[in-house]
């Protein structure tokens, strides 16, 4: 029982004292990993070697591109870019969300993948189109710096962009369902479209019910 002890008593010693042991400017291995040869330390990561009994490696400067976060380096990158850290963002008020790089501004105002095309919002919230239908006009995309799915496209004065009426099962609240684009003989719902309030296809009166 006393020899247990005193291995484990001897191991936290060694292990709490690795980080003065390993020189400045170098790192040592798995918070402090005992050593009597380069072999041993070569065996975890081929840049360490054993230092004063223990496995340490010096630390290299990053490259021109590239940020050190807790001593790793990691390319730096733009808004848009894959991150793991908000150290990599470049701009002073992005940082990482969902593995990408995101600013603020970007945030609230995302910026569709081609420059003539606008973000559809509804109640100015910008609409996910995972979960709501894009508008006429409107085509899904994902949006790397708002880490979810977004409409882009252009408002045209000729479309409305209201909920359409529904044509109803006479006396009822249930919508006709229809199942081709000649099945709605009404003029006033003359277009059979999906509606996701329903969850089928339905005779409206625009294409948005």
């Amino acid at each position: 029982m006393a020899v247990k002890v005193f291995t484990w008593i001897t191991v936290f010693f060694l292990t709490s004292r690795a980080q003065q042991f390993c020189p400045a400017g170098s790192l040592d291995l798995n918070a402090g990993t005992p050593c009597d040869n380069d072999a041993f330390c070569a065996r975890f990561d081929s840049r360490y070697r054993c230092t004063n009994g223990f496995c340490c490696r010096k630390t290299e400067p990053c490259a021109a591109n590239e940020i050190s976060v807790s001593n790793t380096c990691y390319p730096i990158a733009g808004v848009g870019g894959p991150c793991v850290n908000s150290a990599q963002c470049q701009l002073s008020n992005a940082y990482c969300r969902n593995g990408f790089c995101a600013s603020n501004i970007q945030y609230d105002n995302p910026i569709c993948k081609r420059p003539n095309q606008q973000v559809e919002r509804e109640s100015g919230v910008v609409k996910n189109c995972m979960y709501h239908p894009c508008s006429v006009g409107f085509g899904c995309e994902y949006s790397n710096a708002m880490g979810q799915y977004i409409c882009c496209g252009n408002y045209d004065a000729n479309n409305d962009y209201s909920y359409g009426k529904v044509r109803m099962y006479p006396g009822t609240t249930s919508p006709l369902q229809c199942f081709k684009e000649d099945q709605c003989l009404w003029v006033d719902t003359p277009n059979c479209v999906y509606s996701y309030r329903y969850g089928q296809k339905v005779c409206c009166s625009t294409f948005n019910c």
